[in-house]
This record gives C-alpha cells, sequence and structure tokens, in this order.
C-alpha cells in the first residue's frame, strides 16, 4: 500500500521518497533519490520531449540550448537509474520507463499551474 493511501490523502500517490529523507525511505524499503533531480523545469522539459519528439525543438520552449537540455534529462535518468528515452538521428522515443513518467510529469506541471494561478488570484483580490 501506498503512503498516500495509508494516510488517507485522497490524492494520486505521491512517491515517498521525495519527500521523506533516506532512514524513513529506507525503512519502508524505497530505494531513493536525489529529489533536486525533479525540478519543474526538467518535468516541463520531459513533457516537451514527448509532445515534440526531439530535444532541440524540447529546449527552444524554455530558451534552452540542446546540450544544456540534454544534460538535465541525462541527469534525471542517472538519478533515476533508469533510461527515459531512446535518441537516435531522428529525435527520442520514449521508453517503457518514460511512458510511466509522463502522466506523473504531466501532473506535476499541472499542479504548478493551478498554484501559480491561484496564488496570482489571492494576490489580485
Amino acid at each position: 500500500m501506498c503512503l498516500d493511501q495509508q494516510w488517507g490523502c485522497g490524492q494520486q500517490p505521491i512517491r515517498p521518497e521525495v519527500v521523506m529523507d533516506d532512514f524513513v525511505a529506507e525503512s519502508f524499503g524505497l530505494v531513493t533519490y536525489k529529489p533536486a533531480r525533479f525540478d519543474l523545469v526538467t518535468m516541463r522539459l520531459v513533457v516537451a520531449c514527448f509532445q515534440t519528439g526531439t530535444l532541440s525543438s524540447a529546449a527552444k520552449k524554455f530558451n534552452l540550448v540542446p546540450g544544456a537540455a540534454s544534460r538535465r534529462i541525462r541527469n534525471l535518468e542517472q538519478a533515476l537509474g533508469c533510461q527515459l528515452f531512446n535518441r537516435n538521428a531522428k529525435g527520442m522515443m520514449p521508453t517503457l520507463t518514460g511512458k510511466t513518467l509522463l502522466p506523473h510529469a504531466l501532473a506535476l506541471v499541472k499542479r504548478m499551474v493551478c498554484l501559480v494561478g491561484e496564488l496570482t488570484e489571492m494576490r489580485n483580490h
């Protein structure tokens, strides 16, 4: 059972290792990673890579040079210990792991957009 179900949060399960320290995560038998690799820019970049199929097109959306965008994706892959995309001369194809990440990345981006909208609305009242 995921911790969110156990705690009754009623939201989509959140990977506990994102919010817990290593000691707590290890007590649940979870593999820890570097949560800093899960920043919003990288998640938006992952989503854009899915949408465009190429790293260079995705990088342009965020005013990143392709090398910096590639480094972000590779750092995320290294932190996770798995490949998210198969790269070739024609572009990027998501792996099964990448396809698994996509709905979670979309949810994170959507939540951030909603948060910014709510905070902006509060500021304007």
